[in-house]
């Protein structure tokens, strides 16, 4: 909304109805009307209106607009794609049946749920066939059942913590000789 008179911010009455009664904040009224927020301010200041504190002004904004700085409005949004516990990838996803309570869900499954044009059930589980978490193509997924997984990956499990990850991992991906080496 563009006013006529941009230095409203001068006269006390409109400056307190605007912090006080409409909760907006100084840097809120600052863009309003052209100005900068240390010059509003300056203003509540002059005309003796009590500031909120941060933690006020944060609960405030909050309430106003629940959505703010969250998910898509974050300046740290990186499109919803981050890396979870144990390596694996989480994906934000507000409207999935399987979300966790961040609202994020398993890429890997993600990906075999796109495959199979259906969401997977909690007794399902999603292999990494080369046992590389982040790995999430489809060539590297494999669909199991939970009490199945265990019983057919326990031995490869057990190998891989005796020899540690990377010497697994170079054993699966034919690199045998560098498990007797440092690297």
């Amino acid at each position: 909304m563009a006013y006529q008179n941009k230095k409203e911010y001068r006269v006390r009455n409109w400056l307190a109805k605007k912090y006080t009664t409409e909760g907006c904040s100084a840097n809120d009224i600052a863009k309003l009307c052209g100005t900068t927020q240390s010059t509003i301010f300056k203003w509540l200041k002059k005309f003796n209106i009590n500031t909120r504190a941060v933690g006020e002004a944060l609960r405030l904004k909050h309430a106003i607009n629940p959505s703010y700085n969250r998910g898509e409005n974050n300046p740290a949004w990186a499109g919803g794609r981050t890396r979870g516990t144990h390596d694996y990838f989480l994906v934000y996803q507000p409207n999935h049946p399987n979300k966790n309570s961040n609202n994020n869900v398993l890429e890997h499954r993600l990906v075999m749920e796109k495959k199979l044009g259906r969401y997977l059930t909690k007794d399902e589980l999603v292999h990494h066939i080369n046992g590389i978490r982040d790995d999430n193509r489809i060539e590297n997924l494999e669909l199991t059942a939970k009490n199945e997984h265990k019983l057919r990956y326990r031995s490869g499990y057990q190998e891989g913590f005796g020899m540690g990850n990377n010497q697994i991992l170079y054993k699966m991906i034919g690199l045998e000789e560098l498990i007797g080496r440092t690297v």
